[in-house]
Order: structure tokens, then C-alpha cells, then sequence
């Protein structure tokens, strides 16, 4: 889309452990089956591309999306996204 964006675009992620691997260049016997596809989330974020923000699991919006819920939590990421 050749759209220049003047500051980085916020990702929040429920998974601590994923923040820290993005963060964090040290590679172990357990992260080495990461593909380098997925290394390239890394770069964003040395780049200062993208941010990894963590979001407790019971404020994560997009569950509503991805997750089958409970009726009182469906209404309640409903009402935060401002669907009627």
C-alpha cells in the first residue's frame, strides 16, 4: 500500500512469552523451531515499526472474534467495540 505511517502501530498480545521472544534476540533450543517468516515480527520492532503492548486476557477484544465466550463476556467485548 506504499503508506508512510509516522508512528508505530500497536499489537497486543495475552502472551507474555511471546512479547519477550520478540523483544529479546537470544535464541534457545526451545525457540528454534521458529520459522523465519516469523523472525521478520523482530525487525518491526528493533525498527520501531510496530510495538507488543501486553493486554491482560480478560481485556483481549479480539477473543470475541477468535474464541467462543461465555453470553456475559460476548456482551461485554460486544459493548467495547461499540457493536449494537
Amino acid at each position: 500500500m506504499h503508506e508512510q505511517i509516522s508512528t508505530p502501530i500497536v499489537i497486543y498480545e495475552d502472551n507474555q512469552g511471546c512479547i519477550e521472544l520478540v523483544r529479546d534476540s537470544k535464541f534457545s533450543y526451545k525457540t528454534k523451531h521458529i520459522d523465519t517468516k516469523y523472525k521478520h515480527i523482530r525487525d518491526l520492532v528493533q525498527n520501531g515499526d510496530i510495538l507488543c503492548e501486553y493486554c491482560p486476557t480478560e481485556e483481549m477484544v479480539a477473543d470475541l472474534l477468535t474464541k467462543p465466550l461465555s453470553a456475559a463476556k460476548h456482551e461485554y467485548f460486544r459493548s467495547k467495540c461499540n457493536v449494537v
